[in-house]
């Protein structure tokens, strides 16, 4: 995340970046034609989920609340 804008994707500066998160990918059966965004909330002590997926792809990383 960078609070710089890069509208085509050319400039990005390093400096500039917020925070980085890690992404697991898979190949998934059941293809979906257009992104999908699935998030499940925490739960007690085990976290919770953010699942983007586009075509066979999906990529995922947990998430915990603060606060």
């Amino acid at each position: 995340m960078n609070h710089e804008p890069d509208i085509w994707g050319t400039m990005h500066d390093p400096a500039k970046d917020l925070g980085e998160t890690p992404l697991e990918h898979s190949i998934v059966d059941g293809a979906k034609s257009s992104l999908t965004i699935d998030i499940e909330p925490p739960e007690g002590d085990a976290p919770g989920a953010l699942e983007l997926f586009w075509g066979e792809h999906r990529w995922r990383t947990t998430v915990t609340a603060s606060g």
